[in-house]
């Protein structure tokens, strides 16, 4: 699977015109098939998603209310976990946003989700995240009482925490750097952490850590300074350290 392609400016004004021509209609009488025809790159559900989940003017985003929750509650205890129908009681609130806010946040399961973690259960996750890159909810499946987005910010929480603490950087980095489309810096970091895409990405496509191009790298470029070969090490050797995974981010 190719990396996700972050939506440019200029292709989100293209949907919006076109849309404006041929309307946001589902079903039978929907138009996706010629909107996404005039946007190279871009499949139906590409476009139908980027519009319904991120440029509809008629999305509310942001943090819910309580009467949004009591209402999500309520329906879903009424009919289930019928996203669609549960959106349409609740203005400006789509499918996704509903189905997300009760798995992450309102399910009575997941109420102890910010305990502490255990060793095993961050080891677990390292683990996991290893073998299966960002698929948040097939990791969280073997982690109970902790949701998709708990395990998400829990992997980025361990990421900043070891950048910071060997004061790995953008400067004395080892690893390649993606294009310019696929990653950025974070502005709000102390340190210059590296964000690289991934396939299983949130929609936000310059979130994602540092740390998973390290677990997946094998060895250093050849080209590497004693100072990228002593980062490198460091930050493999923190790793072992705090996590003691059996294979290691990287051979010496």
């Amino acid at each position: 699977m190719s990396p996700r392609r972050p939506w440019s400016k200029s292709e989100d004004e293209k949907l919006i015109k076109l849309i404006g021509q041929f309307g946001d209609q589902r079903g039978r009488n929907s138009k996706w098939q010629e909107i996404s025809r005039n946007l190279p790159g871009r499949t139906n559900k590409d476009c139908r998603k980027r519009w319904f989940h991120s440029l509809d003017p008629s999305l509310r985003k942001g943090r819910w209310t309580k009467d949004e929750d009591r209402l999500l509650l309520d329906a879903y205890q009424r009919i289930g976990p019928a996203w669609k129908d549960i959106a349409l009681l609740i203005k400006g609130r789509k499918d996704d946003q509903c189905a997300k806010r009760y798995n992450d946040i309102l399910n009575p399961q997941v109420q102890n989700r910010l305990k502490v973690w255990t060793p095993e259960e961050d080891q677990y996750l390292a683990a996991k995240v290893k073998q299966l890159g960002h698929k948040w909810t097939v990791i969280a499946a073997g982690l109970p009482g902790r949701p998709p987005l708990t395990c998400r910010n829990r992997w980025r929480k361990l990421a900043r925490n070891i950048c910071s603490d060997i004061g790995f950087s953008q400067e004395n980095s080892p690893m390649p750097q993606s294009s310019t489309e696929n990653s950025r810096t974070s502005p709000s970091s102390q340190n210059s952490e590296i964000f690289i895409s991934s396939p299983d990405a949130s929609s936000d496509p310059t979130t994602i850590d540092l740390l998973d191009a390290s677990l997946a790298s094998t060895a250093l470029p050849s080209d590497s300074s004693p100072l990228d070969v002593m980062s490198y090490h460091q930050f493999r050797d923190r790793w072992n350290l705090l996590y003691g995974l059996a294979s290691a981010p990287g051979k010496r």
